[in-house]
């Protein structure tokens, strides 16, 4: 997304459960069976979108998307209570991404499923970030990363807690946490994007098959 900086992760989430409600008021659309994928930070978007202590805020308890698939996602917020109700989650990642940390990601699928959620995640071996892409890989040099940054949660009311602290913080915002990180030495250069052999294919398979499953019943 050309500009994402501009927008908190917040935002983000907050458009995809707009156009959930766009969708769901119409009435050719089944606002029942109605499911968001998102890639990188879409697929950080459509994580908290799912996420009830969000969605029931912005489109009303209960409401909200009946399936989500995120594409190597930044699980770098995530709510203490991550409890997704019915919505189902499905996980798709490289276990050799340099942008997003799988081992994040792994624990927020995990806290998903302890809080009775139905989330799956499934790593691709030696599978790049956008492994999707169908493209030849690359060396992305100007990428800003920090893998290894402590994970800020939010409260039930979506106030932050700094890693380094223990109680909420409403006045913390997106950039005071990025900017914490990168002080504190997590912050690197670059990192490799794009497709080995038949990744893409792989994706797309899983990908099918969750949304056919998912929406067609």
């Amino acid at each position: 997304m050309c500009g994402a900086a501009e927008f908190s992760f917040a935002a983000s989430a907050y458009d995809v459960l707009a156009a959930w409600k766009v969708l769901s008021s119409r009435s050719e659309v089944d606002g029942r069976r109605i499911g968001a994928q998102g890639h990188s930070r879409g697929g950080s978007a459509v994580l908290s979108a799912a996420t009830r202590r969000f969605a029931d805020s912005a489109v009303g308890p209960g409401n909200g998307l009946r399936s989500v698939l995120a594409a190597y996602p930044w699980s770098g917020h995530q709510f203490l209570d991550p409890g997704v109700g019915y919505t189902e989650v499905r996980i798709l990642m490289g276990d050799r991404d340099e942008w997003c940390s799988p081992m994040q990601v792994q624990g927020h699928a995990q806290a998903i499923r302890l809080a009775g959620g139905k989330a799956t995640l499934r790593l691709f071996a030696g599978a790049a970030h956008s492994f999707d892409r169908g493209t030849s890989l690359q060396r992305v040099e100007e990428a800003s990363v920090s893998q290894a940054a402590p994970t800020s949660y939010l409260t039930d009311d979506g106030a932050f807690i700094h890693p380094l602290e223990c109680d909420p913080n409403p006045a913390l915002v997106d950039r005071d946490l990025m900017v914490y990180a990168l002080k504190a030495g997590y912050g690197a250069k670059g990192a490799t994007i794009g497709t080995r052999g038949d990744e893409a294919d792989l994706f797309r398979a899983d990908m099918l098959e969750f949304w056919q499953r998912t929406l067609q019943t």
